[in-house]
C-alpha cells in the first residue's frame, strides 16, 4: 500500500475535487468572518485554488466591486472559469500567474485575501512584498494557514520511529518539511511587520479530523493525495512500506478514534 503512490491526473482530480468540504472551510470561513465588506473596491484572493473563498466573496461582495484571483495550478484556474461562467459571476476574474509577481499596478485593492495559500508558495517574502505594493493605504489584508503542530498524532509517530529506527536523515526531512510549510505565528508576525504591515489581530483555532482506523485515514482523499506522496518522499523506497505499516499499527493500538488536529491561524492586517 505504502510503496508507491500513483498522482491523479488533474482531469479525474478535478471531478473530486473541491477545496470547501474537504480541506479548506475551517480557514476560509474564519477569514469570510473577518474581512470587511465594502462597496466599490478591487479584492485579491492569493493562490484561489479551484475558486473558494474567492468566488464565495465574489457574490458576497456584489457587483459594486470586482474580484481577482491569482492561481498557478492551471487546472485550478480553469476549474474556476467553468465556476464563473457557471454561476454568471461578471465581477471576478481569474489570472494564471504566480503570486510571486502581481500581475496589477500599485495600490489597486481595497482588500486582499489569502486562504491557506502562502503555505504553498516558495518565496512568501515575494508575496508580501507584492501584496504590500498593490493594496491601497488603509486596505485591509486577512490571510490564513494552518500550524506546525498540524497533524501532530501523525507526526509523533513518524519521527519516534525514525529515531527508534537512527534514520537521522529521514528525521531532519521531516522537520524541514514542516519548517517549509507551516510557520509559526510569531515568525508569520514577524514577516508580516517586516514588510509594514500592521497587524490589528492575530486569532488561532483548531478543529479535526475524524477516522475509525489508520487504513481510513490514509486512504482519505485530501491525505492520500496531498499529503501522503510528500511523506513517502522522506523516506527509501525500502523503507516506506515497513515505517508506515508500523505507524498505522501505533495509531490504531494509541486511538480507539483517530483524531487529526488541525491549528490555524487568522491574521488581519492593513497597510
Amino acid at each position: 500500500m505504502f510503496k508507491r503512490t500513483i498522482p491523479v491526473p488533474d482531469e479525474q482530480l478535478l471531478k473530486v475535487y473541491d477545496d470547501t468540504p474537504l480541506w479548506s472551510a475551517p480557514f476560509g470561513l474564519t477569514l469570510l468572518d473577518t474581512i470587511k465588506y465594502k462597496k466599490n473596491i478591487n479584492i485579491l484572493d492569493v493562490c484561489s485554488g479551484c475558486g473558494f473563498p474567492m468566488l464565495d466573496v465574489a457574490m458576497r461582495f456584489g457587483s459594486s466591486c470586482k474580484v481577482y484571483g491569482i492561481e498557478l495550478w492551471e487546472a485550478g484556474v480553469n476549474r474556476i472559469r467553468e465556476k464563473i461562467t457557471a454561476l454568471n459571476l461578471s465581477n471576478a476574474e481569474i489570472s494564471h500567474g504566480d503570486a510571486e509577481e502581481l500581475p496589477f499596478e500599485d495600490e489597486y485593492f481595497g482588500l486582499i485575501i489569502s486562504n491557506n495559500g502562502l503555505n504553498n508558495v516558495e518565496d512568501v517574502e515575494k508575496v508580501l512584498s507584492e501584496c504590500y505594493r498593490t493594496l491601497k493605504p488603509g486596505g485591509q489584508f486577512t490571510l490564513t494557514f494552518n500550524l506546525p503542530d498540524t497533524m501532530y498524532e501523525f507526526y509523533n509517530e513518524f519521527k519516534q520511529i525514525l529515531k527508534e529506527n537512527n534514520m537521522k536523515d529521514e528525521l531532519i526531512k521531516v522537520d524541514l518539511h514542516i519548517q517549509e510549510k507551516r510557520k509559526p505565528p510569531k515568525q508569520m508576525f514577524d514577516l508580516l511587520c517586516k514588510h509594514k504591515f500592521v497587524v490589528n489581530s492575530s486569532l488561532s483555532y483548531s478543529f479535526g479530523y475524524k477516522f475509525t482506523d489508520a487504513e481510513s485515514m490514509f486512504n482519505y482523499f485530501i491525505i492520500k493525495n496531498s499529503f501522503l506522496p510528500v511523506w513517502l518522499e522522506i523516506l527509501k523506497e525500502d523503507n516506506r512500506e515497513k515505517v508506515f505499516t508500523e505507524i498505522s499499527k501505533r495509531l490504531n493500538d494509541k486511538y480507539d478514534t483517530i483524531t487529526l488536529t488541525i491549528p490555524y491561524t487568522c491574521f488581519d492586517c492593513e497597510k
